[in-house]
């Protein structure tokens, strides 16, 4: 039963798990675990899709998604940046997005993702780790010309939550070679860590 964005990302996950399919979880659902809870419209999740599992992906997929396999083609050959599953039953929506084989920080926040438990779930899931996602929500945050209020009040909800754990080296070095150091400076002097 898919009842919730919550739902159908664990129900993902168990579908890109036994296609050993990697993933991860982000943006909204991942913010929410990992710093302030707040109302997601969607989940997103991060993959690396190989040429030879698109099919068996979608085949996967379509007992019970609505998915297009023109949107598919289009985000693997970098014409969109994403395709959406939609459940058909609930009709909640899911953003999936192919990584591209020479983008170093997501192959990297791929390679530091956590197994976790999704709030008050059973069952376990991927999910970027709390340094990727201030970082994605960085990025985010400095394409809308730093003032989506949305994704600043993420990016320190997940600092204050995470303080402890944060490894800040790692923060440091991909802040530098993202370009967003004086975004992460001024997300830490707000959180009182600078």
């Amino acid at each position: 039963m898919i009842a919730s964005e919550i739902d159908l990302a664990l129900n993902l996950g168990e579908i890109l798990d036994n296609l050993n399919i990697p993933y991860y979880l982000s943006r909204g659902l991942a913010s929410s675990f990992w710093g302030e809870r707040r109302q997601t419209e969607d989940a997103d999740i991060a993959i690396i899709l190989e040429p030879d599992k698109v099919e068996q992906l979608i085949t996967a997929l379509s007992t019970e998604f609505y998915l297009s396999d023109t949107a598919i083609d289009d985000a693997l050959r970098g014409r969109t940046n994403s395709f959406n599953v939609i459940h058909t039953a609930s009709a909640i929506k899911a953003d999936i997005y192919p990584i591209k084989q020479s983008n170093d920080f997501e192959l990297s926040a791929m390679s530091r993702r956590k197994q976790v438990k999704l709030f008050s779930g059973n069952k376990s899931i991927y999910i970027t780790s709390p340094e990727d996602i201030i970082l994605h929500k960085l990025i985010w945050y400095k394409i809308a010309d730093n003032y989506s209020l949305k994704q600043w009040r993420d990016i320190l909800g997940v600092i204050k939550a995470r303080r402890k754990i944060l490894d800040f080296d790692y923060l440091r070095l991909w802040s530098s070679q993202l370009k967003l150091t004086p975004e992460l400076d001024k997300a830490l002097d707000e959180t009182t860590l600078a």
